[in-house]
């Protein structure tokens, strides 16, 4: 087995496990790329809206992370990409 090309299909499996809309723009926090692993943020994201730990490792991570983003969006932190913004870029694109 080669690790790497096994660490890359393992990646790319959680890449597609997201179902999350794309966040167009954080409120009030500097663009810097993240330290730790993604699968780790979503866990502490979990654990800080009040999903206990044991639901939180159950949980599929693309309802996870909506939850997350959801909660984020609620408290003005952050704006989705939604179908306003999906038409604007559409016309964008016909023009």
């Amino acid at each position: 087995m080669n690790l790497m090309v096994e660490s890359d299909k393992f990646q790319l499996w959680l890449k597609e496990q997201s179902t999350a809309p794309e966040v167009l723009m954080e409120a009030g926090t500097k663009s810097k790329r993240p330290a730790m692993p993604w699968t780790e943020r979503v866990l502490v994201g979990c654990l800080n809206i009040g999903i206990g730990p044991d639901d939180a490792v159950r949980m599929p991570l693309g309802d996870a992370e909506r939850l997350i983003l959801a909660h984020a969006e609620m408290m003005g932190q952050v704006q989705l990409w939604d179908d306003q913004s999906e038409a604007i870029w559409q016309n964008q694109q016909d023009n």
